[in-house]
């Protein structure tokens, strides 16, 4: 059967573009899927860094969201998606135990996340355990299909068991930061405090530990010191975070303060890539004010290194109000210029910045912006280039209630992604949440605003579509049977392991907005513990997908099988409470089409008379041309 080549224009909006990198891709998404108690939340804007929740992604843009689950000290919780936003699972635990609270608490908080190019991820937290109220620094790591790769082990040194009882070595042990380099190695770097035990007033009253581990995570040498008290015009040193390089180097940066004025001032120090030191302590801040706080360190891939913070010192507005500053540094550690000012809104305060490197070298950064004045609360982003300059003006992350508290921030290549705790307060659906925001140019896959011409069709009268929505969600069913199809070869199903991906478009002849229903199945990654995409029958046989669990859109299967006239078949199914079922009955003509992103198409019509077309059923066979 003859069939057009000619594939329209519209087909283009299936990877549409947004005009700026700033420029919000698809809806704000609500992390957590089970809202019992706070989840996440906000970051101080001077004295801790105390984030609770985080962001990392990997070479190709999935990525994984860590938050704290509870008001105080609630277990750690992750989630991952995949390039386009798409949850990759549900929820899951990350910590090994539950929380409490009173005399015997034990929980979690603070989580850092680092994921490498290959998907892999750790986490870090603090963690308490009964009868260590001071805590202790605690990891896991996962693969990149989400499996704990092991149980969870203890980083800092804290507590242990004396006679029975656990002794704390230090009165605080916090704020807990790691990163990974591009093989998989990774360091986690955390303040502890004593009780100045030589009453000097000096390094030994608060320090920044480190521990550096490969990518098996087995620990590679002892925890050491990253602040090294040479310089005596600084003490209570807090705040840690930690970049690495490609070839495994890193660079720590934290905040400390100065005597004799007791200002702030944000300070660095880098290593090789065996943990040693490449020099003593520097100053990142050029000057010890009021607060300079909560610093954030990001590599520019070229050896060098920025970071940001919360400032007092270079504040557009009424003193004290805080803004973001930003400094650079090349591959020596040397500045390359001043610090300069991010963030184009002034008025109160710009908290707890976070930074990401891109793909292209522009970097993104985004802060929490909680004006005391007005009782406004949002969360801001601005683009920078490599080297420094402004790109695009300064945008909101959360248009939607205006609140975002301790905003994290990871690259997708050259788009990013942007965690935040809505900040509401109360219990039950007033409790905070964790949501998300994409940013950037790639959407998700989706279909097109009407039904493609030039698609592929059946030859004969074969197939059916059918749906059944049911009063328990969980229990609707779709299934669509595309049979007897015109020729179809394998590459024209394109590369759904790696570049090509699906949307699944219904659309009828009503008035309604179209399309009626979209079903999408992102190229490759994983469907909760496996490969979501499998090859049937050799390199040119039947390309399947499977997610038992349902996917976001309710996806549980595909079935691409390649062959000539008559023999090609393409078989969807779909069902739970995830299945976006239309309202029925439809208005026939009734279309039905897969839509791929390497812009092929096929398409099925059903037209009067229906099977079934009536409240909550529809079936019907197709109308062959």
């Amino acid at each position: 059967m003859f069939r057009s080549s000619a594939i329209p224009a519209t087909l283009v909006l299936l990877l549409a573009s947004a005009p700026s990198l700033a420029q919000p891709v698809g809806p704000r998404f609500e992390v957590n899927g089970l809202r019992a108690g706070s989840q996440g939340g906000s970051m101080s804007c001077a004295y801790y860094k105390r984030r609770k929740q985080d962001v990392a992604s990997d070479a190709a843009g999935n990525f994984v969201v860590v938050w704290q689950d509870g008001d105080y000290y609630g277990p750690i919780k992750a989630r991952r998606y995949d390039r386009f936003g798409i949850p990759q699972d549900p929820e899951f635990q990350v910590s090994e135990n539950g929380s409490g609270y009173g005399s015997e608490y034990e929980g979690n908080r603070t989580p850092s996340v680092a994921m490498d190019p290959a998907g892999e991820f750790v986490v870090a937290w603090t963690h308490y355990a009964a009868g260590n109220s001071d805590g202790d620094v605690f990891a896991r790591r996962f693969g990149a299909n989400g499996a704990a790769n092991g149980p969870q082990f203890q980083v800092s040194d804290n507590g242990y068991q004396y006679g029975g009882y656990t002794i704390n070595r230090y009165s605080y042990v916090w704020n807990p930061e790691v990163d990974k380099d591009p093989a998989g190695n990774f360091i986690v770097v955390w303040q502890r405090s004593t009780s100045d035990p030589d009453f000097l007033g000096d390094d030994d009253d608060q320090q920044i530990m480190a521990r550096r581990y490969n990518a098996a995570g087995v620990a590679q040498g002892p925890r050491f010191k990253v602040s090294d008290g040479s310089n005596q015009s600084f003490y209570l040193n807090s705040q840690p975070d930690v970049a690495t390089h490609a070839d495994g180097s890193f660079v720590v940066a934290w905040k400390a303060l100065a005597r004799p004025s007791l200002g702030q001032a944000t300070l660095g120090r880098r290593f090789n890539s065996s943990g040693a030191p490449l020099a003593g302590e520097f100053g990142i801040s050029s000057t010890a004010d009021f607060f300079e706080a909560t610093p954030d360190v990001e590599t520019d891939g070229s050896g060098g290194f920025v970071v940001v913070w919360g400032s007092t010192s270079i504040d557009a507005g009424d003193y004290p109000d805080m803004d973001v500053a930003m400094r650079r540094f090349d591959a020596t550690g040397a500045p390359v210029a001043p610090e300069f000012r991010v963030n184009t809104t002034t008025s109160g305060y710009q908290c707890g910045p976070s930074v990401a490197r891109l793909d292209n070298g522009n970097f993104v950064v985004t802060w929490h912006h909680p004006n005391y004045e007005t009782t406004e609360r949002n969360g801001y982003g601005q683009v920078l280039s490599a080297t420094g300059s402004p790109v695009g003006t300064e945008f909101p992350l959360d248009t939607v209630d205006e609140i975002a508290n301790g905003t994290a921030v990871a690259a997708q290549q050259n788009d990013f992604v942007v965690v935040w705790s809505d900040g509401n307060y109360g219990t039950g659906p007033d409790a905070p949440d964790v949501y998300g925001q994409r940013f950037g140019t790639t959407a998700a896959p989706s279909c097109s605003p009407t039904p493609l011409t030039g698609c592929r069709q059946q030859t004969r009268r074969a197939g059916v579509l059918r749906f059944n929505e049911k009063s328990n969600p969980a229990r609707s069913r779709l299934t669509w049977v595309w049979s007897r199809g015109e020729a179809t070869s394998h590459d024209d199903f394109g590369d759904p392991f790696d570049t090509s991906s699906y949307a699944f478009c219904l659309y009828d002849g009503s008035a309604s907005p179209q399309p009626l229903m979209t079903l999408v199945a992102p190229r490759g990654n994983f469907c909760g513990r496996i490969e979501c995409w499998r090859q049937l029958g050799g390199t040119q046989g039947t390309i399947q997908w499977v997610y038992n669990s349902g996917n976001a859109y309710g996806l549980t299967q595909i079935r691409l099988k390649p062959g000539s006239e008559g023999a090609a078949k393409i078989t969807v199914t779909a069902r739970g409470a995830n299945l976006p079922l239309p309202p029925t009955p439809l208005t026939a003509p009734v279309v039905f089409q897969a839509q791929a992103t390497n812009g092929e198409c096929w398409s099925a019509e059903y037209d009067a008379p229906l099977s079934r077309n009536e409240p909550g059923v529809f079936k019907a066979n197709p109308t062959v041309p």
